[in-house]
């Protein structure tokens, strides 16, 4: 379920922003506007990023903000890692239960194709980062064909990387840069 709040000021409790929370709490601080991403050293770790939308660019920023409104939206990011400890309920820093750890489980990649559709239906770009897409040429090669828009790779992976997105792109007959189908590429 997703829940739509309302941020509002002052006596007459006029309304500054609505919308709906995308992740799972309120952050709260000062405020602070900027129109692009070049803009880092103005913002201090803990305010509010307000932007019209954010894309890979707003990263830096993003991780050191207490919350983030946007009034167009933006991407969907999917943190493979976060997402694999979730969906199994296993905490891979635990040596009990580290090994099952896997990204590659059909009940992963299942959550992963879905939250692709669902991006891809809200006319949204949707990226993933983790380790999985750095490690397993077959994890690239899931994702291209779901139709994901950006893989976040390891600094010593990227070749590698490029060379699996390259590949996949040509087992799929994908061509680089066009736009997708609903519901990914195969």
């Amino acid at each position: 379920m997703i829940e739509v709040f309302s941020l509002r000021q002052g006596i007459a409790r006029e309304r500054l922003a609505s919308g709906a929370a995308i992740g799972q709490r309120i952050g709260v601080g000062p405020t602070r506007h900027l129109r692009n991403p070049r803009s880092l050293e103005a913002f201090q770790a803990g305010e509010v990023l307000v932007a019209s939308m954010t894309d890979p660019d707003w990263e830096p920023i993003m991780k050191r903000a207490a919350a983030i409104v946007t009034d167009r939206g933006g991407r969907f990011s999917i943190g493979s890692n976060d997402l694999t400890q979730l969906v199994l309920g296993v905490d891979r820093d635990s040596e009990l239960v580290a090994p099952e750890f896997n990204e590659r489980n059909p009940a992963v990649l299942s959550a992963i194709g879905a939250i692709i559709d669902g991006a891809r239906r809200a006319g949204r770009k949707v990226g993933i980062c983790g380790q999985a897409p750095s490690d397993y040429p077959d994890m690239v090669r899931f994702l291209v064909g779901r139709g994901i828009t950006s893989i976040s790779l390891n600094p010593d992976a990227v070749v590698r990387g490029l060379e699996a997105v390259a590949a996949a792109e040509a087992d799929l007959g994908v061509q680089p840069g066009v736009p997708l189908v609903k519901g990914g590429r195969g």
